[in-house]
């Protein structure tokens, strides 16, 4: 079995669909607050740099790459599901419509790119995501967040979802008063 990281911003507002637009070289010159939030990175660190490099990682499949940019130097409209990485490392999946922007002269202007959220199909079926069980049972507690949490992680990405200790959680119980008394016995 796998473990695939993924701790994502914040599933309850995880943006189904975000936008990129670039210049005729590919460039981003525009990111929609969606992909921010879905792939973590701010827009500042975005603009200026080409989506792939910032995107795409170790297990993302060359030939997934070298058929967009087949498609785009031809400029055809093009559709992928890709692997990408999230700002913080963790890896996903996201299906991206890419289209060419021709201006009135008939020039290439850049590239408009739709990024749908990961589907739960492409998945991998036997990652599991470690969460904290000091924070999850706070939070349960509190506003049930968790739990959805748990929810949108099996649904979204069909993984299996197990429990520890975090070592800042497991700090704080360790130093905790309650935690550190000895019992004495009689």
């Amino acid at each position: 079995m796998s473990s695939i990281p993924i701790c994502p911003p914040n599933p309850y507002n995880w943006p189904l669909v975000g936008h990129i637009i670039t210049d005729a070289q590919g460039y981003t010159q525009t990111v929609s607050k969606g992909i921010v939030e879905l792939c973590g990175h701010p827009a500042d660190h975005l603009i200026g740099q080409k989506p792939g490099h910032v995107l795409q990682g170790t297990d993302t499949d060359p030939a997934t790459i070298q058929r967009i940019r087949q498609h785009l130097a031809v400029l055809a409209p093009c559709s992928a599901t890709i692997l990408n990485y999230h700002a913080i490392g963790f890896p996903y999946w996201v299906s991206l419509q890419i289209t060419p922007l021709i201006d009135r002269s008939g020039s290439l202007a850049g590239f408009a790119c739709s990024a749908a959220a990961p589907d739960e199909r492409r998945a991998s079926n036997n990652a599991i995501v470690s969460l904290c069980a000091n924070c999850h049972q706070q939070a349960r507690a509190t506003d049930g967040s968790w739990q959805r949490i748990e929810e949108v992680l099996t649904k979204m990405y069909n993984l299996q979802v197990s429990h520890g200790i975090c070592p800042a959680c497991l700090i704080q119980l360790y130093t905790s008063s309650d935690f550190n008394q000895t019992s004495e016995t009689t």
